[in-house]
């Protein structure tokens, strides 16, 4: 037995004695037409195969078959078939088409020290005769089968070893019906279903969350919008926000009022104003004061008459300085710039500004980076009233202390 594992001893003349009847089947096929690879017969070929046959030498025995002489070398390389040691009583002269392409990528696969996996295994003719011959099966029967398409190794362990990730079954409930036809409960367990199933692809619950945030991303914008709207899933944000949002827009309450209708259209809700009420009550504390103040307005006719208005300001103005001045000594913004300031100052710039109605006292810290900007200007006095001399008296006379 050779590597290929069929028989194939040494022919000598009383083996082939034996074997004289032998070189027609009983079915009455010959050995000449017949492949001495595969067993099957020769087939008609294709068109080409049959134009090749008046010019190739390769062709010359047999329409449609190649001589098993001219590819000596290839045959005991690709399939450890000496075909020098066969017998002409009992092997085949010549081998079909299909055999011969697998034999020359084989070949070109071996030069390449590439491997190549083909299903085709030489016949052993030491048991035709014996059985039922190959070359009366049908034509449709003479299809090698196909490899499988396995990984890298075909063996249990090679296959376990390249699939990284463990196989796991899951349970998937066949549908009979789509799923808007389905009762509520029913779409419930659907999406408890899908919930487990998108765990266990995604080996824990948390990052189940991230799989769901990527199949929302791979949706296009305007599915998320309608998505969004079906589903009525709506955005709130936190009452902090809505007033971080109406003090950078500097708008009333009843503009904040005319906003969150018109967010409301669009799926966005600020929140309920009185809870905006209370966090700005407890942002501002003990920081300001209101008041119905005794100010001066001058008349048509050209008298002045007292009138009461209101007037905002900071009870404890040093109180403010030393919280302003504390913040900028955590972020590091402090500043005596390059001893113009002695070291154990704090100079403020005191200012104020008529308009709109309103007079507005403010102050600057001026040991910071940027004493001149917006952000380090701070109103600590505002009153409903002209700046006359007599309503600067009233509104100052409250830091009487500072």
């Amino acid at each position: 037995m050779n590597t290929t594992g069929y028989y194939a001893p040494d022919i000598t003349q009383n083996t082939a004695c034996r074997f004289m009847n032998k070189s027609s089947h009983t079915c009455g096929c010959k050995l000449e037409d017949l492949c001495r690879l595969c067993g099957y017969k020769v087939n008609k070929g294709s068109q080409t195969v049959r134009k090749q046959a008046a010019v190739s030498t390769e062709l010359e025995c047999h329409p449609h078959a190649y001589k098993c002489a001219l590819f000596t070398g290839e045959l005991m390389s690709a399939f450890h078939v000496d075909v020098q040691r066969d017998c002409p009583e009992i092997h085949p002269p010549n081998f079909c088409n299909k055999c011969y392409l697998v034999l020359r990528r084989k070949v070109e696969a071996q030069k390449e020290s590439r491997p190549y996996k083909c299903a085709l295994a030489p016949y052993d003719w030491f048991r035709w005769g014996v059985e039922e011959c190959k070359g009366c099966m049908p034509v449709y029967n003479h299809r090698w089968p196909k490899a499988p398409k396995t990984y890298p190794g075909n063996t249990p362990a090679e296959i376990v070893e390249h699939i990284k990730a463990p196989l796991k079954l899951v349970r998937v409930t066949a549908p009979r019906a789509p799923l808007s036809e389905l009762s509520v409960r029913t779409r419930k367990c659907r999406v408890h279903e899908l919930q487990k199933t998108r765990t266990i692809l995604s080996c824990s619950s948390e990052d189940a969350d991230l799989m769901l945030e990527d199949e929302l991303r791979a949706l296009s914008t305007e599915k998320k919008e309608q998505l969004l709207h079906d589903a009525g899933i709506t955005v709130s944000i936190p009452p902090m926000q809505g007033l971080a949002i109406k003090s950078m827009l500097s708008i009333p309450w009843y503009r904040l009022r005319i906003l969150n209708r018109w967010l409301k259209q669009a799926g966005v809700y600020l929140g309920s104003e009185r809870k905006q009420r209370a966090n700005c009550n407890e942002l501002v504390g003990d920081n300001l004061k209101v008041e119905l103040a005794p100010f001066s307005f001058k008349l048509a006719n050209g008298g002045e008459e007292l009138r009461g208005a209101a007037l905002a300001y900071t009870p404890s103005l040093t109180k403010k300085v030393v919280q302003l001045l504390e913040q900028n000594d955590m972020k590091g913004t402090l500043t005596w710039h390059h001893r113009t300031i002695p070291s154990d100052e704090i100079w403020l710039k005191l200012g104020g500004d008529k308009g709109g109605g309103y007079f507005k006292m403010n102050f600057q810290i001026v040991n910071t980076q940027t004493p001149n900007s917006v952000n380090n200007t701070f109103v600590f006095s505002c009153f409903e009233a002209s700046d006359t001399v007599s309503n600067l008296h009233v509104a100052l006379d409250r830091f009487k202390g500072f």
